[in-house]
């Protein structure tokens, strides 16, 4: 496995490959920690700064995207600002 933080990889969809298959993931927190969601959301469209609409993460076929990791936080607490990066 490797991960990715770096622009070049971010901007292509790829947050870590495993062998050829690369991986975007998709955390969501803010008002959903110790929840299991129903659905998932993603981004289809949206404006950019010109005003324009643009394929978003999901309908981006010039992304380097295989597969999409969803990821939901199990904690300690139901405060999301408690929460950290270490």
């Amino acid at each position: 496995m490797t991960r990715y933080n770096d622009v070049e990889h971010q901007f292509a969809g790829i947050d870590f490959a495993l062998s050829t298959a690369n991986f975007d993931s998709k955390v969501k927190y803010h008002g959903c920690l110790n929840n299991v969601q129903a659905v998932v959301g993603f981004e289809l469209t949206f404006l950019n700064r010109a005003g324009n609409v643009q394929d978003g993460w999901f309908m981006n076929d010039e992304l380097s995207t295989d597969w999409y990791q969803l990821v939901g936080i199990s904690a300690t607490t139901q405060d999301e600002h408690a929460l950290s990066s270490v």
